[in-house]
Formats: C-alpha cells, sequence, structure tokens
C-alpha cells in the first residue's frame, strides 16, 4: 500500500488515469484514421479491461 487512503479510492484514481490514457490514444489514432476498425477494436478491448479492473 502507497497510502493509508481508503481502498477504494486509489483503484479509482488509477482507473481514471488508465482510461483517460486511452481515451487520448484512441482519439489520436482515430485522427491519424489508417486502420480505423483496428484502432477502434484495439481501443475496446483495452477499456472493457480497464471497466473488469475497476469492478476487481
Amino acid at each position: 500500500m502507497l497510502t493509508q487512503a481508503a481502498p477504494g479510492q486509489a483503484k479509482t484514481i488509477i482507473h481514471c488515469f488508465i482510461l483517460t490514457y486511452f481515451h487520448s490514444v484512441f482519439l489520436s489514432t482515430l485522427l491519424n484514421s489508417q486502420n480505423d476498425k483496428l484502432y477502434k477494436f484495439n481501443y475496446f478491448v483495452k477499456l472493457s479491461a480497464s471497466f473488469l479492473f475497476l469492478l476487481w
């Protein structure tokens, strides 16, 4: 444990960071839009993984 914060609080902070990171990656790749379907699929896989992390 890094701090004595509530166990759910640290998990939520980490989840928000992961979600923001993947969203920015998705937006940047969408602006490039070379392989649009592949990028969207990859993003939604990572998004669902981060939601599973929140439930863990």
